[in-house]
């Protein structure tokens, strides 16, 4: 039997925690996750609308097709950079490209992860 999630304030979502209120506690590290980008971008647009201080980017491809769907995992350079740009994309306006805005949240490093 599945016990019911802990109810959030700032949560939209009834009868349990929304997906935004479970990301906030996680750690700071210096690499992240940014989702919804758009298909046509490239790799210095990026880094240009994080406003630099982008080290290293990885993008994430379908597993079946290999195709690119629209998000990347990157590393910053220093970890006050990632924070910023992470309280950033949490803002009522948020990190745009064009029409689309981003979702920006901190990926941990793994040990299983090889880049």
């Amino acid at each position: 039997e599945k016990r019911p999630a802990p109810v959030s304030s700032s949560c939209k979502v009834q009868g349990g925690m929304c997906k935004r209120a479970r990301r906030i506690d996680k750690a700071v590290s210096m690499r992240l996750f940014v989702g919804s980008l758009p298909l046509v971008i490239d790799a210095t647009n990026i880094e240009h609308t994080l406003g630099g201080g982008v080290d290293l980017l990885h993008w994430i491809c379908d597993k079946n097709t290999g195709l690119w769907y629209g998000s990347v995992f990157l590393q910053m350079t220093y970890a006050r950079e990632a924070k910023r740009v992470v309280e950033q994309a949490h803002t009522a306006s948020g990190i745009k490209i064009g029409n689309r805005k981003l979702r920006i949240n901190f990926a941990p490093y793994s040990e299983a992860d090889a880049w």
